[in-house]
């Protein structure tokens, strides 16, 4: 693509209005597919998933006497703050007088938000739905951004004895399955169940245990929040779950967690690839131009060095995530049974 320079963007493009739209808009509205449809509109938006996609802003990113020019959609990485740090470092970096802002979704629904061109570029987890959007024509994968992983967090006293075990996340789930059928515990595992990449991961896993979670058994508590909220809930109720190691960490440093552990992490079960992807039916103009070199951007050195480091200052000392590249983290970035 061209290349776009400050001067043919800055004070001159506006991003898409959306002062019309709501706060949150259901996910079967006709204005959304306006541009182009996608078989994502109809997905399973899980037991308790909300049908309402989110619209507005959750940050903006930038001198505040700029105007916005694009917005980012994505779920988890904003709230570890790595899309403030990718955005601030890149908008300071290249003197841009504009600013980004962040639309907050789960996966599925920050592709429904791309598809509506309410964000102009989605960071995404679900390489399937992306491949889907692919082949319907309206959607690019730009890069892989980064890697973020899901690990099998619960509580230290660990009822299902899967510290002495030290299995693999299929046969740990099973052992957390028939912990509860002994009736030792009323809830034993949290589940979102909101339709979310991690929901859809967890009901894969379950599957290849052979374990069924139909009808809601007694020993599964569904809490449709987001990730965060979903581990301060597993700590007050000690409770297994499975969630994003990026968040688990940002919820130990900010010490909402004490009482859980990491259980199972690594392999490629567990991977949870980050895809900046861009919608090409979208008004091919200078802000739309200015989100996609933002998406490429997302795979050079100087953005791989901040995915890199980030998260080790911080007081567990651990990266949150490893770059594009890497599917796994080094020995020494290890979860597995750290007292923290």
């Amino acid at each position: 693509m061209a290349n776009v320079t400050p001067n043919s963007i800055d004070g001159n493009a506006k991003p898409p209005d959306q002062s019309h739209l709501p706060a949150t808009i259901p996910i079967d509205h006709p204005w959304l597919s306006r541009l182009s449809q996608s078989a994502i509109l109809y997905h399973d938006n899980g037991p308790s998933g909300s049908n309402e996609i989110h619209t507005v802003d959750k940050e903006i990113y930038g001198n505040p006497s700029y105007p916005i020019l694009f917005r980012i959609g994505n779920g988890g990485a904003g709230y570890t703050g790595l899309l403030q740090l990718l955005a601030e470092h890149y908008l300071s970096s290249r003197r841009h007088q504009f600013r980004i802002g962040w639309v907050s979704n789960h996966s599925r629904h920050t592709q429904a938000a791309l598809l509506a061109d309410i964000v102009q570029v989605a960071l995404t987890y679900e390489p399937q739905n992306e491949d889907l959007a692919i082949e319907e024509g309206w959607c690019r994968r730009v890069c892989r951004a980064f890697n973020d992983h899901f690990i099998l967090a619960g509580p230290a006293s660990d009822p299902a004895g899967l510290r002495r075990r030290g299995d693999g996340v299929v046969d740990a789930l099973r052992a957390i399955a028939m912990h509860a059928d002994g009736g030792s515990a009323s809830t034993v595992f949290h589940t979102r169940g909101d339709g979310s990449a991690t929901y859809f991961r967890e009901q894969k896993l379950w599957a290849r245990a052979q374990v069924s979670t139909a009808g809601a058994p007694s020993w599964l508590c569904t809490h449709a929040v987001p990730p965060y909220q979903a581990l301060v809930k597993a700590e007050e109720a000690s409770a297994y779950l499975l969630t994003d190691r990026a968040t688990y960490l940002t919820a130990k440093r900010d010490g909402v967690i004490p009482n859980l552990r990491v259980y199972v992490e690594g392999g490629a079960e567990l991977l949870n690839p980050c895809a900046a992807v861009v919608n090409v039916k979208a008004a091919n103009d200078p802000a739309h131009m200015a989100a996609w070199e933002f998406a490429e951007w997302l795979a050079s050195d100087e953005a791989e060095g901040l995915v890199r480091g980030y998260g080790k200052d911080w007081s567990c000392g651990k990266a949150l995530f490893t770059v594009a590249t890497q599917d796994e983290f080094e020995a020494s970035e290890s979860l597995i049974n750290l007292d923290i």
